[in-house]
């Protein structure tokens, strides 16, 4: 790939993570808010202030608990598949692109496999914030880190 095309891709991706990991820290923020919200009025409280982002607020009070619940899982799905979709098309920036595209499924298939087991056993700590790791830009980070040293040890290895 021409180095002008390469300068191109990379400022394009890097806005695209950018502006999904922005729309994911809005939704979620604005999601648990709500459902601090209505969790503190169901115990009670209604000296409770709803954080909620006032252009949110309207759509996101028509859902009881449950379905703003629900509505995190469906978020979680969506935000990984864009994140994983991304970091696939970013592989265009590299000189063995199977060998990314490959390791970018490996590394989100592990991830969510171990994020799944932990939740089913009983943790949710730990997969919360392996989810919230797929769904930022340090995915394509470590693998970009990694398959450079990868390559160029192989360069030096196969001299």
């Amino acid at each position: 790939m021409p180095r002008k095309n390469k300068v191109l891709w990379t400022t394009l991706i890097v806005l695209v993570l950018t502006t999904l990991y922005a729309c994911r820290d809005f939704s979620f923020k604005n999601l648990n808010a709500q459902i601090y919200y209505d969790y503190k009025v169901a115990i009670g409280e209604t000296s409770t202030f709803n954080y909620t982002h006032s252009l949110v607020e309207p759509i996101l009070s028509k859902f009881n608990y449950k379905q703003l619940h629900f509505g995190k899982w469906i978020l979680t799905g969506l935000f990984i598949i864009a994140f994983f979709l991304t970091n696939h098309f970013a592989a265009k920036l590299f000189n063995d692109p199977k060998l990314f595209r490959t390791a970018n499924l490996a590394l989100y298939t592990i991830i969510i496999l171990i994020a799944c087991a932990l939740y089913t056993a009983g943790n949710y700590l730990i997969p919360i914030n392996l989810m919230q790791f797929i769904q930022s830009p340090m995915p394509i980070m470590i693998l970009t880190i990694g398959i450079r040293a990868y390559i160029k040890n192989n360069k030096v290895l196969n001299r």
